[in-house]
């Protein structure tokens, strides 16, 4: 698929209004890794690459990049699933190897839509003349984010979300849901890839709100507002006014 294409046919206009300015042009991608387990292997260094300690388990971890609408644009990998095999590392990997040619498809100011997770590609990501819309992090010595850095993260998460409804819907496929034999490991890429292409191609999409043009400059106009429970506390010193019952 083209990128015009994709830009006009596959970008929300809630996406397009938080993200592009209304742009047309401009491509909003989502991405995000899964996982899909594996069995055990009896050869020690592929065993070690594809073992995963918080999962307890070898796994293989395919990158998946969607469109804010949940159309699933292309399947990377899959990558091993080690330490060192992280989303950031992943995306750092897929754009200086030029995978499918995503350095010519992609057009500078696109928007890539990532987790916490994409944190230390960031930098490289922004050095390609791309833009990233990451939740925030919570700074040292805070307990909490800010009214403006929570409103930025929402408006994030609300864009972000169909990625992992299209990672879920991969996995309603039993084949993938399930612990892949061994044998198989060498086309778990080609399998993803062709159950993606039915989803596509069948189900409908994920998010249609191409009828709802108003609701990303609402949310923007929302998130512009501050906290007016705050500023209500403070300008009345609720916080210091004692009560009796």
């Amino acid at each position: 698929m083209s990128h015009s294409v994709f830009a006009r046919s596959h970008t929300t206009p809630t996406a397009k209004t938080l993200f592009t300015g209304n742009n047309e042009d401009t491509a909003v991608l989502i991405l995000d890794g899964t996982y899909i387990y594996i069995q055990k292997s009896s050869y020690h260094k592929f065993q070690k690459k594809t073992y995963v300690m918080h999962k307890n388990r070898p796994l293989v971890k395919p990158m998946i990049i969607v469109g804010s609408d949940g159309y699933i644009l292309s399947v990377l990998g899959p990558y091993y699933a080690n330490a060192h095999n992280n989303d950031a590392s992943i995306t750092k990997h897929l754009f200086k190897t030029k995978a499918e040619d995503i350095k010519q498809w992609i057009k500078d100011d696109d928007v890539l839509v990532v987790d916490r997770g994409f944190r230390d590609a960031q930098p490289f990501i922004v050095s390609l003349n791309l833009k990233v819309e990451m939740p925030c992090f919570i700074k040292t010595g805070q307990k909490q984010h800010t009214t403006e850095e929570a409103n930025s993260s929402r408006l994030i998460t609300k864009v972000r979300w169909v990625v992992e409804s299209a990672n879920g819907r991969i996995k309603q496929w039993r084949f993938l849901d399930k612990v892949v034999s061994n044998h198989f490991v060498p086309y778990i890429g080609d399998f993803v890839r062709i159950v993606s292409a039915f989803i596509n191609c069948f189900p409908a999409p994920l998010i249609n709100d191409f009828c709802n043009e108003e609701l990303g400059q609402t949310m923007l106009d929302r998130a512009q507002l501050g906290n007016q429970v705050q500023k209500y506390v403070e300008d009345n010193n609720l916080i210091r006014k004692c009560y009796l019952f």
